[in-house]
């Protein structure tokens, strides 16, 4: 039972962190933002902050992981990013202070169980949406983190006296570091890797020296989480992440041949004769030469890492031409037009499952791997791109029909966003509609299903066509057909609502996914319409009856 004591303890310590870090991520959701933008307007101060937010947050690793997002969304520069991450590391190491000078030197019960307790309850009765909610969690999940040392302590203090580690004390240096760096890959916290350790050297189980390798490894451990967020994602991402793994690699490679003499050092040192200060200490001076010796040189090392890790744009013809050539400029636009169309189809016949039907174009995707995720962001990011080679072409001079031929491209191609931005926007409620045990909601997907076909279909059809004269007949019949499935769909909801077992946020769901699908398919028809069709027809469509307002 000793075994199961230990393991108890690593999942307490492991959810008290985990409650710790979500109770912070929704309090300090903006006020992160805003903090981390104030803060990082120069090096020293974004150490400083990631140092900050890493003892509030216990985790090194969730504060990179929100700067890894931040860093994507543009909110943070790489350097910047690096210089908070560089401080993170330093600020993780608190949690080693605070075991290391109070978890074993006191009765830690006295105070956590209350606090447990007092904090439990406050949780239990405040809703999720209460500040108080999340300041009682952040205090559940501290009071978690020094039960689980309690566990860890005693769980440890069993097998040091059943185990004979004394065997082991011989080991190569090199042994305990792939040690640490094993556990850490494991429980991804270098955190819970700090108090095995403290526990096992508090009870004479290791040499300082070989603790002290043990957390070298952890530190390269702890860099596998952010490595795997960013697999597959923004380059960016990508940058931040190698940048962070070379960081914490060769600052722990390097002070690995100099753990006898550091250890050593730190014992001369005033106050510092027990061994799990040592220890801790030791963990906080490996970060600090870390970044004393990077800091100076992070902006050439992220120019560095901007070289290994370049941008591959999403465009197959705009990147080739120089937008002031204005004929070939637009020429690739209609190109591209035709390349966002393809992502715009591919995501509803993902979406919606269908099966049969004709296939128009299947897109490489770049991003990550859910199916919100991958064909929505790469529009996306195709529109955007788009959008800053159109601001460019504005600014040269161009005659009236290249004018309006550029406006009309665009605008069709931001009709192709606004449809998959519809689509996304139902992906869950036709999860849920598929699986759905009620006859009503599952027959009103097979319907939906049914209906997307049909559009996709004649769609394809459409571009599959190239007498003009037919392409403008299609997308009127096209959108003849949607006006008549938004009213008939419209009018079969609100008939049958009295008589299907639907409550009143069952039906609502029902009227927003018919809604947001038909104006999908609204905005693809529009988007065609600006693309194919000269001045005297797309006024045509001005004159047609208007739904989906």
């Amino acid at each position: 039972m000793d075994f199961w004591k230990l393991l108890t303890g690593i999942v307490l310590f492991l959810m008290g962190t985990g409650f710790m870090e979500d109770a912070l991520r929704h309090v300090l959701s903006r006020k992160f933002k805003l903090f981390l933008k104030e803060q990082t307007s120069n090096r020293i101060k974004a150490v400083a902050g990631g140092t900050v937010l890493a003892v509030f947050m216990q985790s090194s690793s969730v504060v990179n992981m929100l700067v890894l997002s931040l860093v994507g969304a543009g909110v943070v520069q790489l350097y910047q990013a690096l210089a908070v991450m560089m401080g993170a590391n330093i600020g993780t190491t608190f949690t080693g202070w605070l075991l290391a000078s109070l978890g074993f030197y006191f009765d830690i019960k006295n105070f956590a169980l209350p606090m447990l307790s007092v904090s439990g309850i406050l949780m239990l009765m405040f809703n999720k949406n209460r500040p108080i909610y999340h300041a009682s969690r952040f205090f559940v999940g501290f009071a978690f983190l020094f039960l689980g040392l309690v566990y860890i302590k005693e769980g440890v203090e069993v097998m040091i006296q059943t185990t004979e580690l004394v065997r082991y004390a011989d080991y190569p240096l090199i042994f305990f570091a792939f040690l640490g760096f094993v556990l850490t890959a494991l429980v991804q916290s270098s955190s819970v890797v700090m108090a095995l350790v403290l526990s096992v050297l508090y009870h004479n189980g290791i040499a300082v020296t070989s603790g002290a390798a043990i957390m070298l490894g952890a530190e390269i451990g702890t860099t596998l989480k952010l490595g795997l967020a960013s697999f597959g994602g923004l380059t960016v991402k990508k940058r931040v992440a190698f940048g962070n793994i070379i960081f914490n690699s060769s600052s722990s490679i390097l002070l690995f041949f100099f753990i006898p003499s550091l250890v050593h050092w730190i014992s001369l040192m005033p106050g510092f004769s027990d061994p799990l200060i040592q220890l801790v200490c030791f963990q906080t001076m490996v970060n600090l030469i870390g970044v004393i010796f990077f800091l100076p040189f992070l902006k050439p090392f992220s120019h560095l890492l901007e070289k290994l890790f370049r941008d591959v744009s999403s465009m197959k013809y705009i990147n080739k031409i120089p937008s002031n050539n204005i004929s070939l400029a637009i020429d690739a636009l209609e190109k591209e037009y035709f390349h966002l169309l393809g992502h715009t189809l591919y995501f509803m016949k993902e979406v919606f499952a269908l099966k049969g039907s004709m296939q128009y174009i299947k897109p490489h995707s770049t991003t990550d791997k859910t199916l919100e995720g991958i064909q929505y962001d790469d529009v996306k990011s195709l529109y955007g791109e788009v959008h800053r080679y159109y601001i460019r072409i504005k600014q040269e001079e161009m005659n009236a029909t290249e004018a309006s031929r550029l406006e009309a491209i665009v605008s069709g191609m931001r009709n192709l966003m606004y449809a998959s931005k519809s689509i996304k926007d139902i992906i869950k409620d036709l999860d849920q509609l598929s699986r759905s045990s009620n006859d009503t909601k599952y027959q009103f997907y097979l319907e939906l299903q049914r209906q997307a076909k049909h559009f996709y279909d004649d769609t394809v059809r459409v571009l599959n066509d190239d007498e003009h004269k037919r392409v403008f007949d299609s997308l009127v019949n096209l959108y003849e057909y949607v006006l008549g499935l938004y009213s008939s769909g419209i009018n079969m909801l609100y008939a049958s609502s009295g008589s299907t077992h639907l409550n009143a946020t069952e039906m609502a769901t029902l009227v927003n996914v018919h809604r947001e699908m038909m104006t999908s398919f609204k905005s693809i028809i529009f988007s065609m319409k600006e693309y194919y069709l000269m001045d005297q027809d797309a006024a045509y469509f001005d004159e047609l009856p208007g739904f989906i307002r």
